[in-house]
């Protein structure tokens, strides 16, 4: 299913018990939710090389880098690191772009200072090399973006290699890469073939499904698949629209139009149609509910 706009709120849907193992973790719900973390004792980083795999979920879903020094000390196969610089933009509805929801004005200016953020969403085997297990439903497919994770969950994993959740505005800042347009191909939907996996191409034979990951062309800054794939989790609460923005890349918090019991996800997946796929587009959905369509990307 798709995650929901800003005009139909999404159906809650009750988590089955085989994925309550995490359920120590805090009510990711909650505006004011302090993270789950917790820090690797001195014992546990004797040896850092890896987790073990052969841990279940639920022990490891938590575990974080502490000393941010030794956040690069190991990381899970093919995971990059792409420096995005610093910069000025218009976050919001595309010039011209007459399909746009009403959560995503008015346009406003905001500067975002350097950082970093994955190449690619993250994969079903760097999760299973970090977390231990692999709650995908597209199995068979190591190099396919891990999806049917909580935002909780997504957050763990950033933290447990030395990362975070982006920002919104980061996210947006980062998937336009200097473009103005609907998607950063352009204004027609007839380019996205050459970037992004969404429903015109995504069923390779099986139906519908995600696909490996770098497998479109990238965009300026070097990131793939910042549309279509997956959704990826964003660390803000939803906001009906952007009236008292933050000017700055920073997380989004407080005001009276915070709807914390929903959590962003930005970039539509391979499932909808190209209307999600709009680089301004703001998904909205449960963060303890995972969905087969969503997935996730670190920043730091």
């Amino acid at each position: 299913p798709d995650a929901v706009t800003c005009d139909a709120a999404p159906a809650d849907s009750p988590v089955p018990d085989a994925e309550m193992a995490d359920a120590a973790l805090p009510d990711a719900a909650t505006c004011d939710a302090a993270p789950a973390d917790s820090p690797v004792t001195d014992a546990e980083m004797a040896d850092a090389a890896r987790p073990d795999s052969s841990t279940p979920d639920a022990a490891n879903a938590d575990r974080a880098i502490a000393d941010a020094g030794q956040r690069d000390a190991w990381l899970p196969p093919g995971l990059t690191w792409i420096p995005i610089p610093g910069g000025v933009y218009e976050m919001g509805c595309s010039p011209g772009d007459t399909s746009c929801e009403s959560d995503e004005i008015p346009r406003h200016t905001v500067a975002i200072s350097a950082f970093e953020m994955t190449a690619t969403e993250i994969t079903q085997a760097q999760y299973q090399a970090v977390v231990g297990s692999n709650p995908s439903s597209n199995t068979g497919c190591p190099t396919c973006p891990v999806e049917t994770i909580r935002w909780q969950q997504a957050r763990n994993f950033c933290a447990a290699i030395g990362g975070r959740l982006p920002s919104e505005a980061e996210w947006e800042y980062a998937a336009r890469a200097g473009t103005t347009t609907r998607y950063y191909c352009g204004d027609n939907a007839a380019c996205l073939g050459g970037i992004a996996w969404y429903y015109d191409n995504s069923d390779t034979g099986g139906g519908h499904a995600t696909q490996p990951v770098a497998g479109k062309t990238a965009n300026d800054f070097g990131l793939y698949d910042m549309l279509g794939n997956v959704w990826e989790w964003n660390e803000d609460c939803w906001h009906i629209d952007y009236n008292g923005a933050p000017a700055t890349g920073v997380v989004w918090t407080g005001g009276a139009n915070e709807h914390c019991e929903y959590r962003m996800v930005r970039g539509g997946s391979y499932h909808p149609d190209d209307d999600d796929l709009r680089v301004s587009y703001r998904g909205i959905f449960d963060p303890s509910n995972p969905d087969e369509t969503i997935g996730a990307r670190c920043a730091r």
